[in-house]
């Protein structure tokens, strides 16, 4: 029987609830999440990306398997493993071998994520079986699962699970914030490609809408700016930027009907192409493509630039279609028929400003502030089923320290030559860094890399993540003998509150390598007391960011016990906040002040 479930196209109801899950906490576990930085530039992929580390309690460490990537550690310290949809899985020799086949040996769960799945759909197939893969997150609406993924092909042990390319983006400027539809100089922003035959009558609508409608704009003399050339690309915050400068912009459905399993439709286009450049589009398609539209079902769905216009309160002209049943047409858009035939009233709901200011707030608060499809809640969806399969944590955190440092772009370039530049700096800057030789725990774990990137920064941000294992602070009432926490802030406080509350009793006191005196009725000790007032067998506590310096100070003084408390002081700090219902700070405990 076909294991399916569906996220993101109907509605916060109908998403299947795990409830099976394991006793220990979220921020116990630590999951490996598979990507390719080239693929950073476009926003929406790295909000797909980062939702996992921001919306879950999971320790979230990423790494680049890409080809020439090399893998320096042993996957089983991972707890689970999400492989994201810009490893482009199904391209030969894009994802370094050494990755492939430890992930296939890999026990835990595994997750993937795919896109563009209408290209080389039979490498697609392989590799889920290659991999092991535990739960596919397909764009492929339920009823075509079988059609696509025969289960005879891709096996019996795969979820399938239905998801959007895309959701409402990260950063959504305040409303205030965003000028008012009679101020926008760009009545008709947007912009295309030309994509290549194969992609079908989907791939040729992205194209057409813009065409037409420029030429029509210009022969009615309203301010458009409709481009499809490269060189009239927008990327990083100046997309955003542009859409907000538009009353409305247009769109069409993604993705494509036309399935090519193993490249072979494209071959055949290209060598005919070659022959006869003039080759027209209408006859591509009867040639080659008119037995394979829709063979496989409608496969279309809503494009992450709806999500993007809506969040920035602009207006949508869009063809006629289904959306993956997110936006409706006269709801939510503005409908435009696919021979045109309906654009003088089109035009007359853009210059409509009341109705068309009611339809964006409504597309507003139905679609942004409902929240049915925010990154969050395919994050916790994830994380659902993440916790469904896996068994008790592994005990193990990799740490690390964050230096960020910004790369030289020219910015005044243009936008083709920066996203160059962009592209080149992605593969430079996240790139795997050397050994770690001073590793407190006499172990050499390697160092491997992070996104994490601002989500309001335009430019790409170099992050080596430096990793160390060390154990991993579950429950405190397992605590025995002698106990001090490292640090004397906020994180600090809420683990020694946390220790009293579990265990009845208090810690013996703070290490801090700046301040001496004493918290919350407890005496703070400097390091150089180790081995001396502190045991060197006492269990110390790590309580902030700072774990790589403060374990290497405990280990240089001898000290033999030392545990990583951050995530859980992390997910003390989500519970409380430090504060009342009321947002009233909370009452100091003695010597608190």
């Amino acid at each position: 029987m076909m294991r399916k479930n569906t996220l993101g196209e109907t509605g916060p109801g109908d998403m299947t609830r795990v409830t099976v899950c394991p006793a220990a906490p979220d921020h116990a576990y630590t999951i490996l999440v598979l990507y390719d930085p080239a693929a950073l530039i476009p926003t929406t992929t790295r909000d797909h990306l980062l939702c996992f580390k921001a919306f879950t309690h999971f320790n979230v460490i990423y790494a680049d398997v890409t080809s020439g990537s090399r893998l320096y550690f042993d996957l089983d310290i991972f707890d689970g493993i999400i492989i994201h949809y810009s490893c482009c899985i199904y391209r030969n020799g894009h994802l370094d071998p050494a990755y492939l086949d430890a992930v296939g040996r890999f026990a835990g769960p595994k997750i993937l994520f795919v896109q563009d799945e209408y290209d080389l759909t039979a490498n697609t197939i392989g590799m889920v079986r290659r991999l092991g893969v535990d739960v596919f997150y397909t764009t492929i609406t339920e009823d075509c699962f079988e059609r696509v993924y025969p289960r005879a092909e891709i096996g019996d042990r795969v979820e399938f699970v239905h998801t959007l390319t895309g959701y409402v983006p990260l950063n959504v400027p305040p409303p205030a914030a965003l000028r008012p539809l009679a101020e926008r100089p760009v009545t008709i922003g947007y912009r295309a490609r030309k994509l290549h035959y194969r992609y079908g009558d989907l791939g040729q609508d992205k194209f057409r809408i813009g065409e037409r409608m420029r030429a029509e704009c210009l022969a009615r003399g309203i301010d458009a700016d409709i481009e499809w050339d490269e060189d009239k690309r927008i990327y990083g915050n100046a997309w955003p930027a542009f859409i907000e400068r538009c009353r409305v912009t247009l769109g069409s459905e993604s993705a494509s009907n036309v399935f090519d399993y193993d490249g072979s439709l494209r071959a055949a286009l290209d060598a005919e192409l070659a022959r006869r450049p003039e080759l027209s589009y209408p006859e591509a398609r009867r040639l080659f493509l008119a037995e394979r539209e829709g063979r496989h079902g409608r496969t279309s769905m809503i494009s992450p630039r709806v999500f993007e216009a809506i969040s920035l309160k602009t207006g949508l002209v869009m063809f006629e279609g289904t959306y993956s049943g997110v936006v409706r047409p006269d709801r939510h858009y503005i409908p435009l028929a696919k021979d045109f035939s309906n654009l003088d009233e089109v035009f007359a709901r853009i210059d409509d400003l009341d109705g068309l200011g009611e339809m964006i707030e409504r597309s507003y608060d139905e679609i942004i502030l409902s929240g049915r499809f925010s990154h969050a809640r395919l994050a916790e969806d994830v994380a659902a089923r993440l916790r469904a399969r896996m068994g008790p944590p592994r005990g193990v955190n990799l740490l690390g320290v964050i230096h960020l440092a910004l790369p030289d772009l020219p910015p005044e370039d243009s936008p083709l030559e920066r996203h160059r530049a962009m592209d080149a700096s992605a593969k430079r800057l996240f790139r795997r860094v050397a050994l770690d030789p001073q590793d407190p725990s006499g172990r050499r774990q390697p160092l491997t890399t992070v996104p994490v990137l601002p989500w309001e920064q335009a430019a790409l941000r170099e992050s080596e993540l430096c990793q160390m294992a060390l154990p991993v602070l579950v429950d405190a009432a397992a605590l025995a003998g002698e106990v001090h926490i490292f640090g004397t802030g906020a994180g600090a406080r809420l683990l020694c509150r946390h220790i009293r509350q579990a265990t009845g009793a208090s810690p013996a006191g703070f290490i801090d390598t700046d301040l001496t005196g004493e918290l919350m009725g407890l005496p703070v000790r400097r390091p150089d007391a180790i081995g001396g007032e502190v045991r060197r067998d006492a269990t110390v506590i790590l309580s902030n960011r700072y774990i790589l310096e403060n374990a290497r100070i405990l280990a240089a003084r001898g000290c033999s016990s030392i545990v990583n408390g951050q995530p859980l002081a992390q997910d003390l700090a989500r519970r409380s906040a430090m504060a009342e219902p009321d947002g009233t700070p909370r009452s100091p405990e003695p010597g608190e002040e």
